[in-house]
């Protein structure tokens, strides 16, 4: 389901790719060829809440130590209203992006434990003229 969510991105949205629009742009049109294959769960991006209240993890602030952080996963497959069944967790970055993943695969190791995501995978989009979509990188958190 999701590489072939990812072949319609990269077949359907080639010009927003070779342009490198924002992230929010591409995992929004990542979501919605998720939601045309997927059913009985809701996809959304961007969300922040975890049931009514805000959605937060323990993450390390800039010192190590572990603090509570509000966060919003680029997109998550889940039943909204009820934490019971929440099926996938995704954060991507864009290969433009220099920042190092380890903050995105902190963040989704913590939603993974502690909000109870089945499953959780961090993306890496390649973006640019004449780029190889083959070399999408997706790595799965344990």
């Amino acid at each position: 389901m999701l590489r072939a969510s990812l072949n319609d991105l990269y077949n359907n949205d080639t010009g927003l790719i070779e342009r490198d629009a924002h992230e929010r742009t591409l995992t929004g049109r990542l979501a919605k060829y998720i939601e045309n294959r997927i059913e009985d769960y809701d996809v959304t991006i961007e969300y922040n809440r975890h049931g009514i209240d805000p959605k937060e993890v323990e993450l390390p602030n800039a010192d190590g130590v572990l603090t509570m952080k509000r966060v919003m996963p680029d997109i998550i497959i889940h039943h909204l209203g009820d934490d019971s069944d929440n099926l996938l967790v995704i954060e991507a970055k864009k290969t433009s992006n220099t920042a190092t993943d380890d903050q995105d695969i902190a963040k989704l190791s913590a939603l993974k434990q502690n909000i109870g995501y089945h499953f959780a995978v961090f993306l890496r989009l390649p973006v640019g003229e004449g780029v190889d979509f083959n070399m999408t990188e997706m790595q799965w958190i344990d």
